[in-house]
């Protein structure tokens, strides 16, 4: 079962240490086997964090973990649905470990600071949240509302595009397989069963001509944008077989994309976890950080004209500010890989300058835009939440952030989960919505997404939120010869909203509690029309405590109560 224990020698190590290591190796193999069976609990994540620590320390290579690990991954990605076939494990180990095991050889983690920061262990703090369980759902659905809502003037608004997800695969190959035993199939180097079609399947990444569609239908909207967003992730999900030169390729490729998406357009953009490399790691202070954040910086001003300073934010940790072309309106770009849960350099933000440093820059913008009655949208890839991947300190620190400055920020936009939902954000006292985090479905069709974009209407004297459209291709109906990208909803009259406010989102999932009807058009329209996953009465309740809070202890208060 264990290597044998001349692979943890070392002649800079007496009997002594030795044997205290192999000690500790057995020690961690017996916790990581436990936590395989998920037995997760804060003493045994807190024992391996800490065993792994000390094993760090003696100074031996990542490399004595490769069973271990295996040993965890493989059952880990088959029950998550991601195949079990042994060069997953193999690829991920060689290009994840020497940054784990550097986190862990050169830092001292703190077990059970690391266990609360990446959300493994709850938090034990007490919120008054009311039980969603004193509303029962209707046995029959409502009819939908006869209020009479203001009508949108054409000439009096003005429109944001939000794109996300693209990530595109300049690999993809129709009539490869698309059922591999691997993250993403659709390449003719992989073996196994299915047909790809020309426009992508969902177990595979963005090929071309489904983008080209996207972009042709961006196009011809009968308005043109006065902006693009784009809430980040340009390189395909091959993250085993991953290397710094695809990023480059496909981070580089999006932009060409991007820049010519529609002529005279600016774009901002947001850094996703899969645009530095290895995908979901990112650590401002190391040295291929800096050249790389460097690269952004050259590829990004392509899309927009760059305002003074933000070069040199984008270099430090891509983010910035930037003015648009809507007069008295900025974009607040926020790098989120400070807040992924994956990545595990989290667990040195406070040893990080750069962490603190996005922080007052994001406040000196809002505070300054206050001060000149400016409004600022943001934009960045994670929402915060619990069902987006963003630890939940991080959240809390963001949501304090949207509560002080609930009268300057506009919009917050928002992709990664692939799908159609949003967040709310609400005060310390958790009664009064200060915002509403939009987050968009993907391009890409990965995780059974139909390839989708979004257009904002606001107001162009008040600013004001007044609608979104929603667009999509179905891409079973794209594979069998109609490529078609058709307005699925707009929201005002999708959900029977009388505005576009936070108090009126909140009111909604007050709403999704009763109506049967209006509970599936939103859940049809989060899976994108794609309608893969159905959701019961438990499933409904736990969705509604997500979509309420940002707050991880709102959210986990509210499912206690369930």
């Amino acid at each position: 079962m264990f290597r044998r224990t001349h692979e943890l020698d070392g002649d800079d190590l007496d009997e002594q240490q030795r044997l205290a290591r192999i000690v500790l190796y057995r020690n961690v193999q017996t916790q990581i086997m436990k936590l395989r069976d998920s037995q997760f609990s804060l003493p045994r994540v807190t024992t391996t964090i800490a065993s792994l620590n000390k094993l760090a320390k003696f100074g031996k290579s990542y490399e004595i973990y490769e069973r271990p690990f295996t040993k965890i991954c493989k059952p880990f990605l088959k029950s998550s649905g991601y195949g079990s076939r042994e060069e997953l494990c193999q690829g991920m180990f060689e290009i994840y470990g020497p940054y784990v095991w550097g986190i862990l050889a050169n830092h001292e983690i703190i077990p059970k600071s690391a266990c609360q920061t990446l959300g493994f262990c709850k938090n034990t703090k007490k919120i008054n949240v009311p039980s969603l369980l004193g509303n029962k759902p209707k046995e029959q659905p409502s009819s939908r509302s006869t209020t009479k809502r203001r009508k949108r003037t054409l000439q009096t608004e003005f429109r944001i595009l939000h794109v996300t997800d693209i990530h595109i695969d300049d690999e993809y190959a129709q009539g490869s397989p698309t059922e591999c035993g691997l993250i993403i199939c659709c390449r003719t180097e992989y073996s196994g069963s299915g047909s790809a079609g020309q426009y992508g399947h969902f177990n595979c990444n963005t090929p071309q001509a489904t983008l080209d569609v996207l972009i042709d239908a961006m196009r011809n909207l009968s308005q043109p944008p006065d902006f693009i967003v784009f809430t980040g992730d340009t390189a395909p999900h091959n993250i085993w077989s991953d290397s710094l030169e695809s990023h480059k390729h496909h981070t580089e490729y999006v932009v060409d994309q991007l820049k010519t998406m529609i002529s005279g357009v600016p774009v901002y953009p947001a850094f996703g976890n899969h645009e530095g490399f290895p995908s979901s790691m990112y650590h401002a202070e190391l040295p291929e950080t800096k050249i790389y954040n460097a690269n952004i910086s050259n590829w990004w001003s392509e899309l927009f004209t760059m305002d003074e300073g933000n070069d040199e934010t984008i270099k430090s940790a891509v983010y910035y500010a930037t003015d648009t072309p809507v007069s008295g309106l900025k974009v607040l770009s926020l790098n989120t890989m400070f807040g992924y849960a994956w990545n595990y350099y989290v667990l040195l933000n406070d040893q990080t300058p750069q962490y603190k440093e996005q922080w007052d820059f994001a406040e000196s913008i809002l505070a300054d835009a206050r001060i000149n009655n400016e409004k600022v949208v943001i934009i960045g890839h994670h929402s915060p939440g619990i069902e987006t991947d963003i630890v939940p300190g991080y959240s809390t620190r963001y949501s304090e952030l949207v509560h002080k400055y609930s009268d300057v920020i506009l919009l917050q936009l928002f992709g990664h989960t692939h799908d159609d939902h949003f967040v709310l954000t609400s005060s310390p006292d958790v009664e009064v919505k200060t915002g509403v985090s939009f987050i968009a479905p993907s391009v890409t069709p990965f995780g059974g997404t139909n390839p989708s974009f979004r257009v904002y209407y606001l107001d162009e004297i008040t600013h004001e939120l007044l609608d979104y459209d929603q667009y999509r291709m179905n891409l079973d109906a794209a594979n069998d010869g109609s490529p078609m990208v058709e307005l699925v909803y707009s929201a005002m009259d999708e959900y029977d909203l009388p505005d576009m406010s936070a108090q009126s989102w909140h009111d909604f999932t007050n709403r999704l509690l009763e109506d049967d009807d209006l509970f599936n058009r939103y859940w049809n329209n989060k899976l994108t029309g794609t309608m893969q996953e159905e959701c019961d009465q438990k499933c409904r309740l736990k969705e509604i405590c997500k979509l309420r809070s940002s707050s991880w202890d709102v959210v986990d208060q509210c499912l206690k109560l369930l």
